[in-house]
């Protein structure tokens, strides 16, 4: 059974689509809506938050890529991650033109899920990097139709004597996707994780990456049929199950590569 989108979501996914010329980018990453979500139809067996997550990620995709026409950038993530937040807040006013559109904060612990007193004190402390909030009028729940995309970043590059990159990107950004207590993504069915790749192979970086998520029992990530897109945005995904809403979970990764940007 199918219903139609009420107005105003037909209109929100309408203006989530790329500029001429984007669209191309997005779909060159292996990105592709069900055609039902494009064509602005929705069934009622689909999950709400999935069809908004069809919409932010393409404009995620389109504006990241201005990071990497900047003349310059700083190495560090909290420096990079705000420049990303102007990106991102250019991506919501492009899906919603003529407003209002929805907030992306920066650095701010998530809002709650469910009544209070299901909540952990944890999962309020915690900080993704950014979540990009919604309402979502179709559930009837009003302590559970406030739903959060997270986005989480970090960097890829050789470790240092004091750090290991790759290994974090795992343990402080895919883990707390599946973390019982901060639980990035609870009630909607996929998030997103941005590479900042300043350094190294990236079939390297794929391989650490795997044999750290293999350790903590992670499904490996699959690299967009698309392949590596050197100086440009590569697309990775996989999907994993954990103990709160929604699970099966897709977790969707960019990794932008910036190496020009540090090797010049």
């Amino acid at each position: 059974m199918k219903i139609a989108l009420n107005k105003s979501t037909d209109e929100f996914l309408a203006a989530a689509s790329p500029p001429a010329g984007a669209g191309g980018r997005a779909a060159a990453t292996g990105f592709e809506p069900p055609a039902r979500v494009a064509a602005g139809r929705y069934r009622v067996t689909d999950s709400p938050a999935r069809s908004r997550s069809y919409v932010f990620y393409p404009q995620i995709l389109w504006r990241i890529q201005a990071l990497s026409k900047a003349k310059s950038l700083p190495e560090s993530e909290n420096a990079l991650n705000a420049k990303l937040h102007g990106c991102l807040r250019v991506a919501a006013k492009k899906i919603r033109p003529n407003g209002p559109y929805d907030r992306i904060s920066y650095e701010c612990p998530p809002q709650p899920f469910g009544e209070i007193d299901e909540e952990s004190s944890r999962r309020l402390k915690a900080t993704p990097d950014f979540v990009w909030g919604f309402v979502d009028h179709r559930d009837p729940d009003p302590y559970r139709n406030v739903r959060e995309l997270a986005i989480e970043c970090k960097r890829l590059r050789e470790a240092s004597q004091s750090w290991n990159y790759n290994e974090s990107y795992v343990e402080d950004g895919i883990q707390r996707f599946r973390d019982g207590q901060k639980k990035y993504g609870i009630g909607v069915c996929s998030g997103v994780m941005v590479g900042y790749w300043q350094r190294m192979d990236a079939k390297d970086i794929l391989e650490e990456i795997n044999i750290t998520a293999k350790k903590h029992d992670v499904p490996a990530l699959r690299l967009s049929r698309t392949g590596w897109l050197p100086s440009s945005t590569s697309s990775l995904d996989h999907k994993f199950t954990r103990a709160f809403p929604d699970s099966p979970f897709q977790l969707r990764h960019l990794w932008l590569d910036l190496r020009k940007k540090y090797n010049s």
